[in-house]
């Protein structure tokens, strides 16, 4: 067995928020063309979170605003993990948090993915939400309760394209 380290295990890790019919795509084409927006272990994400950034803290803090923005975007938390030979520019207001512009994402960068365990109570959290931004959405009480009370539940890539057909059904 080879030890070596591929390129595509170097690259950043980047967390992005999906609606479901995003998802859907990613798995039927194999990709979903940019820009997409994504949330990257930055210097302003770091520093908005006091955390270092090769740090295990600085993974779950970038998981946990790209958790938010997907209830922003969305109907649910829905957020793809995936490495990237490199993000794209800062993504406009939300540079602190680590919103950064992907010209794309392909299925292959994909290494994992999280959702909530309650969809029909994240769907009435998003309602809530429409028009926040990361920041306003952040303080929500109920975003709040979500994240404290129904913890991301972790999944294999292989998992996607079930969990994408369960979800549309």
């Amino acid at each position: 067995m080879s030890t070596k380290t591929s390129r595509t295990d170097r690259a950043p890790l980047v967390f992005v928020p999906l609606r479901t019919d995003e998802a859907a795509s990613l798995v039927t084409t194999g990709t979903l063309g940019g820009p997409v927006s994504a949330i990257a272990i930055t210097p302003g994400l770091c520093e908005t979170f006091g955390v270092e950034p090769d740090s295990e803290d600085a993974e779950l803090a970038a998981l946990q605003v790209a958790a938010v923005w997907s209830l922003i975007r969305g109907d649910r938390r829905l957020v793809m993990v995936a490495r990237v030979d490199a993000h794209g520019d800062a993504d406009p207001g939300e540079e602190p948090n680590g919103a950064v512009l992907l010209p794309g994402l392909p299925l292959s960068a994909v290494t994992a993915f999280f959702t909530g365990p309650h969809p029909a109570d994240e769907a009435d959290v998003a309602r809530k939400l429409a028009h926040s931004d990361i920041d306003g959405a952040w303080q929500n009480t109920d975003v709040q309760a979500l994240a404290a009370d129904a913890p991301l539940l972790w999944h294999d890539v292989s998992e996607l394209p079930a969990s994408v057909k369960a979800k549309e059904h």
